[in-house]
């Protein structure tokens, strides 16, 4: 069952977005719209291939983005 790894927000959410190993593609989005990032994975127990993704949440809790890579 996929499970929370991290959940930043604030200062920190946008710090994360900003590193290069993030990938998240965020040029067109407005960055007071964003309040949060959220990491999920998925679980060693869960079938097939291990997932990471990242979620960018506005100030409702909306997912307004996402992006998910292979691995941790």
């Amino acid at each position: 069952m996929p499970h929370t790894i991290e959940h930043l927000e604030g200062e920190a959410a946008l710090e994360l977005l900003t590193r290069s190993h993030c990938k998240v593609p965020v040029d067109d989005l407005n960055f007071d719209d964003i309040a949060a990032v959220a990491v999920i994975g998925s679980s060693f127990s869960d079938p097939g291939p291990d997932w990471c993704e990242y979620q960018v949440l506005n100030h409702r809790g909306e997912v307004i983005r996402k992006h998910r890579i292979a691995g941790y």
